[in-house]
């Protein structure tokens, strides 16, 4: 079974940071994570959008350790706070990867219910959907779109995470 998985990288970044998990300089490990989620993965996408203000280098450091470890990288952009054409871009490539055959099970690192009409479309072609969010940053929409829900509490943060 050929597995993908899509990540949306301000939601993944929000729910660490709401539960503490980056304090004291810890790092997320992405490969450590895909092991977890998506063992095999042979498409890995990462989406997001560089910081409006401060510090965007430590950010793009991390777009670019990505990169190398062989991860597809979309960068939106961010206007007046809020991150645009990440969640467009994400959907657009759950869809067209899908319709492709390039996966038959789709990981979804998210709880943003804008992503739902996606994932309700690639679940009509016959593809499998498992979202991995947080409690609380779930949407029921995309919840009841899905499969497969699984909470990102469950997975060992000890284990997939380094200190800086």
């Amino acid at each position: 079974m050929k597995t993908a998985i899509f990540v949306d990288g301000n939601n993944l970044y929000n729910g660490l940071k709401q539960r503490r998990v980056l304090e004291r300089r810890r790092r997320i490990s992405m490969p450590g994570l895909v092991r977890h989620l998506a063992p095999g993965a042979v498409i890995k996408k990462y989406y997001s959008a560089l910081p409006e203000y401060g510090d965007g280098a430590q950010h793009l450091g991390f777009i670019e350790a990505l990169r190398r470890q062989g991860w597809e990288v979309f960068l939106g952009r961010v206007q007046q706070g809020q991150e645009k054409g990440t969640d467009v871009a994400l959907a657009t490539d759950l869809v067209v990867l899908g319709m492709e055959g390039r996966y038959d099970r789709a990981v979804l690192v998210s709880g943003d219910g804008d992503l739902a009409p996606a994932v309700s479309r690639v679940v009509q072609m016959g593809r499998e959907v498992e979202v991995w969010s947080f409690q609380g940053l779930l949407s029921l929409e995309l919840a009841q779109t899905a499969q497969t829900v699984r909470l990102l509490e469950e997975v060992p943060w000890e284990d997939v995470s380094y200190t800086a």
